[in-house]
């Protein structure tokens, strides 16, 4: 199969498309200001994202080591099977979450500014 004219055109439109999109992504990302951690859907802790803290949170016998460091988090160690926290990069925006399923574990970064809204009003 050989590629015409229009072909190239269409994959270099893409391309530049692609390239737009993921500059635009990155431009809305927001730095975040606190980091939430909950288990079983309940807050637990509010960690300040600019403080370096090195904890293990612990439940029912089951450990995961949360670090926070140069504005970063990340799970350095947990007794889960899959290790799938471990292994998840570091985050530090806005939005941005780790998840450890078999520990029922969610830890978030959260705005520096506060959300207001009807509700908190």
């Amino acid at each position: 199969m050989k590629l015409k004219r229009n072909d190239f055109i269409l994959i270099i439109s893409l391309l530049i498309f692609a390239a737009i999109l993921f500059f635009f992504i990155q431009s809305i990302k927001k730095e975040g200001g606190t980091v939430s951690v909950l288990i079983n859907n309940q807050e637990i802790y509010n960690l300040p994202l600019d403080q370096d803290t090195n904890m293990v949170i612990e439940s029912n016998g089951q450990y995961n080591q949360l670090v926070i460091q140069n504005n970063k988090v990340w799970v350095e160690s947990a007794n889960c099977i899959n290790q799938i926290c471990v292994q998840h990069p570091k985050i530090q925006y806005s939005g941005e979450t780790i998840i450890c399923l078999p520990h029922h574990l969610v830890i978030t970064i959260i705005d520096k500014e506060p959300i207001f809204d009807s509700i908190s009003y």
